[in-house]
């Protein structure tokens, strides 16, 4: 449940900082260095490591060599929640604000 949790916690807060850098604007010659480095930032050193691939995929061979019933549910569950929250999360903060 840790890792679940982490990483849907990871994937939003990647998705929410790849959409504020987004309605920053695509110019970054005209846009604050700091706002966007910060951004930047966040996005790949906090979030890259909250989000836990390689925990993943150890829980889920786990799963896989011990035969439980567990791996496929896991990993679908994992899958389709960040991606359906992520984009909740960037569709409100790029069309909504």
């Amino acid at each position: 449940m840790g890792t679940l949790a982490a990483n849907i916690f990871g994937s939003v807060l990647s998705t929410s900082l790849v959409a504020s850098e987004y309605r920053i604007g695509s110019n970054y010659f005209t846009s604050p260095f700091g706002t966007v480095g910060s951004i930047r930032a966040a996005k790949i050193g906090f979030a890259g490591s909250l989000t836990t691939v390689s925990t993943f995929v150890a829980e889920v061979s786990g799963f896989m060599q011990r035969k439980t019933e567990h791996a496929y549910p896991y990993i679908i569950t994992t899958l389709s929640i960040s991606c359906a929250l992520s984009a909740v999360v960037y569709g409100s903060i790029v069309k909504l604000t």
